[in-house]
């Protein structure tokens, strides 16, 4: 009979294991090869710390595969962390850890780690959840010569950005290992910008065009920077999201300003002189007192001074608006190298004989400054000048043209012309007098 029962037993066994499916083992045998996957929930993938080990294996920044190791069959340590110190979470409270859906109960490492045991299985989601904490969001900006960054709104031409200073929403200033990351100057990395601000905190960005350039619009997400007193210098609150900068550099002609009787208008031209922005002259008359009157004269020596003028040279940057009046100005008295300048006159001066008798920095010491050319017809005269203060329109009255190159002078062309149709006229008279004399003799 109990052979007959272990026959059954044995024939129910082997029906029982045809009908039902092989399971594969959930967990491997202890001493088993076993690999591990540890992964975070979608919403904190960017706000982890970098720095996620499962016992002694070091993962990628927000898990990753362990290396393979034999099972235990007992638990297991995951360590990790938040980015507190310029990522998006800040002054928080860590209220719940699971894992794959079970609360797991954590242990704080100190610096904002923790760590959890976990049974050991071949897959782990970590989800967390947080309260108290305040957010902070990503500004980016693309120099030239970023290259990383794909957003072509957030890239700046013909000019660069970078942060200055961040402030709380008190006033506080914070420091910068708290909003940039690490290894940057101030955000920037290979011309790349990026910062970490909370919502109500205040930057303060500064904004230079390259030289020919002003920056003629700036923006956060549409909202317009606001000019600081400070050259080149913007502020922005921060609110909640993030943000790029769309900033626009215009190509600005250099200007000549004038409010003189005896100069109506000009031109200016350097070459590097200036490492942004733009240049303005502003060309006024003036009166000298009887000293530096004196001055003038002896060392005008054959010319005579007409007026007295004073020449101001400014580096001008725009505010954030195609707005040339609204500017900030800052003078220069000396460059490092020559400009060019060129002076509309009043009728009454003679620009082919034209000078000008330059007092430097208003001090003991004057020069003549002849021009490079002058144009008649236009009433012009350019110079090359490196520095700026009081100069007096001087000109040698009655002498012929001393040489200087004319761009267009008509009536010399005029005389220049005339002058040879009657040399050639008189060539050809005093050929037809020898040819009828020696006719005539014989």
């Amino acid at each position: 009979m109990r052979k007959i029962k272990s026959m059954l037993m044995a024939v129910l066994l082997s029906v029982v294991s045809i009908l039902l499916p092989v399971s594969a083992p959930v967990f491997a045998a202890v001493g088993d090869p076993m690999t591990s996957t540890i992964s975070v929930s979608s919403g904190f993938a960017d706000k982890m710390d970098g720095n996620m080990e499962f016992d002694s294996h070091q993962l990628s920044p927000t898990g990753g595969t362990t290396p393979q190791y034999d099972s235990t069959g007992s638990n297991h340590t995951i360590k990790f962390g938040f980015s507190i110190e310029y990522g998006e979470i800040s002054g928080y409270t860590l209220e719940q850890v699971t894992v794959n859906g079970v609360n797991t109960a954590f242990s704080p490492l100190g610096e904002d780690r923790y760590s959890i045991s976990v049974a050991e299985m071949a897959n782990y989601v970590l989800d967390f959840t947080l309260s108290g904490g305040t957010s902070s969001y990503s500004v980016i900006w693309g120099n030239p010569g970023c290259v990383d960054i794909d957003d072509d709104d957030a890239m700046i031409k013909n000019g660069y950005a970078k942060v200055i200073a961040v402030y709380d929403g008190e006033g506080n200033l914070i420091n910068a290992d708290q909003y940039s990351l690490p290894d940057t100057d101030h955000g920037l990395k290979n011309n790349c910008g990026l910062i970490f601000l909370r919502p109500g905190s205040q930057a303060v960005f500064e904004f230079t065009p390259i030289y020919g350039y002003q920056l003629t619009s700036v923006k956060a997400n549409d909202i317009p920077l606001e000019a600081q007193a400070a050259t080149n210098q913007y502020t922005f609150i921060m609110r909640e999201g993030h943000v790029h900068f769309a900033a626009t550099f215009t190509r600005t002609a250099d200007v000549v300003k004038t409010n003189s009787e005896a100069v109506s208008g000009g031109s200016v031209s350097l070459g590097s002189a200036l490492d942004g922005g733009t240049a303005q002259l502003i060309v006024s008359d003036t009166e000298v007192d009887e000293t530096k009157l004196a001055g003038f004269n002896n060392a005008a020596g054959n010319y005579s001074i007409s007026q007295i003028l004073n020449i101001d040279f400014f580096n001008v940057f725009y505010k954030g608006k195609a707005d040339s009046s609204d500017v900030w100005a800052n003078q220069l008295h000396e460059l490092g190298e020559e400009a060019t300048i060129t002076l509309e006159f009043a009728d009454d001066v003679d620009v082919a004989h034209v000078v000008l008798v330059h007092n430097i920095n208003d001090g003991e010491d004057f020069e003549i400054i002849k021009p490079i050319s002058y144009d008649v017809a236009a009433h012009t005269a350019t110079f090359r000048v490196k520095s700026f203060s009081n100069f007096a329109i001087a000109t040698e009255v009655g002498m012929p043209n001393s040489g200087f190159v004319s761009k267009s002078d008509n009536v010399s062309f005029a005389t220049s012309t005339i002058s040879m149709t009657v040399f050639v006229a008189t060539i050809i008279s005093a050929g037809a007098w020898f040819t009828f004399r020696n006719a005539d003799k014989k």
